[in-house]
């Protein structure tokens, strides 16, 4: 095989033509990492909106019945209680993670400045199910706020910002229609695109049964509830509605008695959107790069070309096919790896520069940051492989089939 130092001094004898070729993959690289990681920064921020409101949720609201059954006439209105929550819960195994939910308006009142404000009077398991997480300091409703109907309240981040600026509303005491009630947390900022009454962080929350106590609530505006993780999620659900219409005597067929909104569906949608956007970028990004390759091929056919006569020397003086072949094979190889070495390193500093910029914590909320993932840099990096064995290889294969006699003559 011919030596490493014969390969490096025919490229720095090239070497116009090899920065030439090096850049043109530079270019590519840096083209399509960069795309890249723009894609997985905003495609990670779309994907995180659009599953805001929950994953896998489904949620039941009142509605009519369409049909007559048992002798009830139809357009009878259904209506959810507190009590429909706890008959699932027994009869249903499994199913632990399910909160019914009262909502309205209200008048908040701090500091002797009265607003409107949106609120939600629900159980333990809405936060976890709903995604209404904790900032440090402070909690969600828990299960002794829901049997000692505690007069305590949890805002959302916008609805914080509304009230009280800058400061800490942790402990601080608000009055809800004049009743005095107790921040007991702040929501984490999140990004929610789909909703069936209104954006989380605009919104308050407090406990079901002190809303029940003080207001008189009795039925549902909502029913939320995940299935069990090893159920069938369809099955599952018609389960819940066969229940449901035998507590409030209903046809188990009657689709229009309760409105059931099953989130699986959209989230299912969104994914193989994200998936079908990224399968396209990859594919942009192959053809970038071996247009980049294509370009390596005919520096090295030139190369080639130019180096006729001193490869026929080579093969008079005993140097074996193989060996020819090995010598620009490798040579192709290095010019695209430097390229691509070059190119996402660049592709690293732009986006370690990217984070750099200060940016508003809404803006960081909704575009997100530029991001490198390691699928990203393998894809880029085996593409970038394989252009440089096959940019190399129809070259070499021809240096391998020069006929020395003829090289001889070549001028």
């Amino acid at each position: 095989m011919l030596g490493l130092r014969y390969q490096l001094r025919d490229l720095i004898d090239d070497r116009g033509r090899v920065i030439v070729t090096i850049l043109g993959v530079v270019w590519g690289t840096l083209a399509v990492t960069t795309l890249v990681v723009f894609f997985e920064g905003l495609s990670n921020t779309v994907l995180r909106a659009q599953l805001g409101m929950g994953m896998g949720i489904v949620v039941v609201r009142p509605g009519s019945t369409s049909v007559v059954y048992d002798g009830l006439p139809s357009g009878r209105r259904i209506w959810l209680t507190a009590h429909d929550v706890a008959a699932l819960r027994n009869g249903l195994p499994g199913l632990t993670e399910i909160s019914g939910e009262y909502y309205g308006s209200v008048e908040l009142t701090y500091a002797g400045r009265p607003r409107s404000a949106w609120f939600s009077a629900v159980d333990p398991p809405f936060d976890s199910m709903r995604n209404c997480y904790p900032q440090p300091r402070g909690r969600f409703i828990n299960a002794l706020d829901i049997r000692q109907r505690r007069r305590v309240a949890f805002l959302g981040d916008t609805v914080r910002r509304q009230v009280f600026g800058a400061e800490d509303a942790v402990g601080e005491t608000i009055l809800l229609n004049g009743v005095p009630f107790v921040v007991i947390g702040v929501m984490q900022p999140k990004l929610q695109w789909s909703s069936y009454v209104g954006l989380d962080t605009d919104r308050l929350f407090i406990p079901s049964t002190t809303y029940e106590a003080i207001w008189g609530g009795r039925n549902l505006s909502a029913l939320i509830y995940r299935s069990p993780p090893a159920a069938d999620a369809e099955a599952f659900e018609r389960d819940v509605y066969r229940l449901l219409a035998r507590r409030h005597r209903f046809a188990p067929e009657d689709s229009f008695a309760l409105s059931v909104w099953n989130t699986r569906i959209g989230e299912e949608i969104t994914r193989n959107v994200h998936y079908g956007v990224r399968l396209c970028m990859g594919i942009i990004g192959v053809v970038t790069l071996l247009v980049s390759g294509v370009g390596v091929g005919n520096v090295m056919y030139v190369l080639v070309k130019a180096r006729t006569r001193e490869i026929g020397i080579k093969i008079a003086v005993g140097a074996r096919p193989g060996d020819i072949t090995i010598h620009h094979l490798i040579e192709g190889f290095v010019i695209v790896v430097m390229g691509g070495g070059v190119g996402l390193l660049a592709s690293w500093l732009l986006m370690v520069g990217m984070h750099q910029i200060p940016l508003e914590e809404e803006a960081l909320l909704y575009f997100g940051r530029p991001r490198m993932s390691l699928w990203s840099v393998a894809l880029v990096a085996v593409i970038l492989g394989l252009v440089g064995l096959f940019a190399g290889f129809f070259p070499a294969r021809r240096a391998a089939t020069v006929d020395p006699v003829e090289a001889l003559r070549y001028e």
